[in-house]
């Protein structure tokens, strides 16, 4: 009799247990120079005044949602987030909606889906 393989999933890591929370903090980065802090431009909200639709937000994608808990994921890793969290570089999850056949993530700075 032959068995299928299985996979284990990966841990799901929440907020609180995200490995490095920015650049600075993570190891040989704390010595990064005043001019590379400086060289990265804060991100704009998608809405200055209410006008045009909002920014889709690319770097990260939403996989699961469960218990008003959504798992989004980027290329770093994926972290758990409730409304009211913040997503690095996403801004904070401002809800949390199902819209056609799969659920976003609507953030200060944009839209994440799926």
């Amino acid at each position: 009799m032959v068995c299928a393989p299985y996979s284990v999933p990966a841990p799901r890591l929440r907020k609180h247990e995200f490995p490095y929370r920015n650049a600075a903090s993570a190891p040989g980065k704390a010595a990064a120079s005043k001019d590379a802090q400086l060289a990265v431009a804060p991100a704009k909200p998608p809405l200055e005044n209410g006008k045009g639709p909002p920014q889709l937000i690319t770097n990260w994608v939403v996989r699961d949602v469960y218990d008003g808990i959504a798992l989004v994921e980027s290329p770093r890793g994926s972290i758990e987030v409730a409304p009211g969290e913040i997503i690095p570089g996403a801004g904070t999850v401002k809800s949390i909606e199902r819209r056609g056949g799969g659920w976003i993530v609507i953030t200060s700075r944009g839209l994440i889906e799926p």
